[in-house]
């Protein structure tokens, strides 16, 4: 991977279709490193996509049950904005069913991941942990925006998890609300699963 040369904290190369969303993933040994810093290692506010210093990227066989990246997004959650913003798209029902695919290059091996899940949460709810416990998967049911019938998420599988601010539900301004996208990985030369995808009419929210 040429941007390792560039850059050895280099750990993945991040590609959401439909987005504009096509770039390195960066991990420092802690999460603010790369907050407000570019590839280069320069100030930026919009900082860098960035995994948690928790997870492990070496291949596919080492990553933990949930990987999670992080980057900024603008507070107006305009989905053609920069960076995260981007992933705002994902509350469009129908851009999910036409892009159900994240895709995850580790090492040159190109992992996908279909996306799973779609939810508002503030940070009392722990969806980083890297090896999450069994009612994590509960709640994430519970918070989905949509319903994915055909693609399960349960203990076993590996998540990629992606997390950006959100202010939609966010009156008493705390700044501790996230939008969060999951994909689930699919095996090896494993097709797109074929899913029924259909909107939550109670979806819990913050």
């Amino acid at each position: 991977m040429q941007a390792k040369n560039n850059n050895p904290d280099t750990v993945a190369w991040l590609y959401l279709p439909g987005t504009k969303i096509d770039d390195s993933v960066l991990q420092a040994d802690n999460n603010n490193f790369y907050l407000q810093r570019t590839f280069e290692g320069e100030y930026s506010v919009w900082g860098s996509y960035f995994a948690d210093y928790l997870n492990t990227l070496d291949s596919r066989d080492t990553l933990d049950a949930n990987t999670v990246i992080y980057g900024h997004s603008y507070k107006t959650e305009e989905p053609n904005e920069r960076k995260f913003t981007q992933l705002f798209r994902y509350c469009d029902i129908d851009f999910v069913r036409e892009n159900p695919c994240i895709h995850l290059s580790l090492d040159g091996e190109d992992l996908v991941f279909q996306v799973c899940a779609v939810f508002f949460t503030d940070i009392s709810f722990d969806y980083i942990s890297p090896n999450p416990p069994e009612d994590f998967y509960t709640s994430v049911a519970a918070k989905n925006e949509f319903n994915f019938d055909g693609l399960p998420l349960a203990p076993g599988d590996k998540v990629l998890t992606l997390s950006t601010c959100s202010y939609r539900y966010d009156t008493e301004k705390p700044r501790d609300q996230r939008l969060v996208i999951m994909g689930k990985r699919l095996p090896e030369d494993t097709a797109v699963q074929d899913v029924t995808i259909t909107v939550n009419p109670d979806p819990e929210r913050p």
